[in-house]
């Protein structure tokens, strides 16, 4: 015959084993149920916070389209050029600073929030006399060398001539139009 304190032993041991896994089944779920919880999260942060933005839009300046302005984002190696209607594309991420640049008209910086944007540069003047259209470019005035002869519109206006390259001839010195057939 088995003792009643041997068996109250036993029961006793039986019990508190099956407590001791007990607790630890419901601490590991626990931890399990955390570790999910922190996942999720970290994971919601990341596609809001880090997932590229595709940004388009239009580019315009004094009420006309502007092919060829410069898109970049501000602090990176990218960008992009407006097309010959004044679109661009480019990826970002949300909260990114965008410039836009092109000359004659004011740099703008515009933080990139939505994927669609119209942006209207303004004009500046002040800048345009300092850049000399060429051939092949444009260059700072300061950078070129070789003769750069003005010519104001007024100017033009007032010769008497048939066509454009006369009146650019009759104005500017040493320059010669000569006109060849084809192509």
């Amino acid at each position: 015959m088995i003792h009643t304190n041997t068996l109250a032993k036993t029961y006793f041991f039986i019990i508190n084993f099956e407590s001791k896994i007990m607790t630890k089944l419901i601490i590991s779920k626990f931890l399990k149920s955390i570790f999910t919880t922190m996942l999720a999260l970290f994971f919601s942060f990341t596609s809001v916070y880090g997932q590229p933005l595709k940004v388009k839009g239009t580019v315009t300046g004094d009420g006309s389209l502007l092919p060829g302005v410069t898109v970049a984002v501000k602090g990176q190696q990218v960008g992009s050029v407006t097309d010959f209607d004044g679109n661009f594309e480019i990826s970002a991420n949300k909260d990114d600073v965008l410039v836009f640049s092109y000359i004659g008209f004011k740099t703008l910086e515009i933080t990139a929030i939505e994927s669609s944007m119209e942006i209207n540069l303004s004009s500046d003047v002040s800048k345009l006399d300092e850049v000399v259209v060429v051939g092949y470019g444009s260059v700072k005035r300061k950078d070129l060398t070789g003769a750069v002869s003005t010519i104001k519109s007024e100017e033009i206006e007032k010769i008497n001539t048939t066509s454009f390259e006369g009146a650019i001839a009759a104005r500017a010195a040493g320059v010669q139009v000569i006109r060849s057939e084809g192509g």
